[in-house]
């Protein structure tokens, strides 16, 4: 392997995936995302904390974004080894597309639609 072979570190650069999209970000683009999300929140949820609670609603809802902002880097960071995706996508594959995951001949890790649930693969290899 030599030193000017990028294409091993660009398969293992982070990357966060957003699967109702499609999008792919990295870089700065998942911070300034990140940023975005939180201030998103912070005004959505600590405006009506702020009418019942004064003040520290803005705090209340600032601890509520920066949790579940760091909840989902975790959990998108988290990469299966089988099936080379982030425990996010496997989540949005099993629960909301009701897809079924099933082991091939060679343990290999494959996601079925629900219309394949009967269907038999057979192995047609010589």
């Amino acid at each position: 392997m030599k030193g000017y072979n990028y294409s091993i570190a660009e398969d293992y650069k982070q990357k966060l995936v957003i699967p109702y999209l499609g999008i792919e970000m990295d870089g700065w683009l998942t911070f300034f995302s990140a940023v975005l999300g939180i201030a998103t929140v912070v005004i959505v949820i600590g405006l009506p904390l702020s009418f019942l609670m004064g003040e520290i609603g803005f705090y209340i809802a600032l601890a509520i974004a920066i949790i579940g902002i760091l909840g989902s880097i975790t959990y998108i960071n988290e990469i299966n080894q089988e099936t080379g995706k982030n425990r996010l996508q496997e989540l949005y594959f099993t629960s909301i597309k009701k897809y079924r995951f099933v082991y091939d001949h060679n343990g290999v890790k494959h996601f079925l639609t629900p219309k394949k649930e009967g269907v038999i693969y057979i192995n047609a290899r010589r």
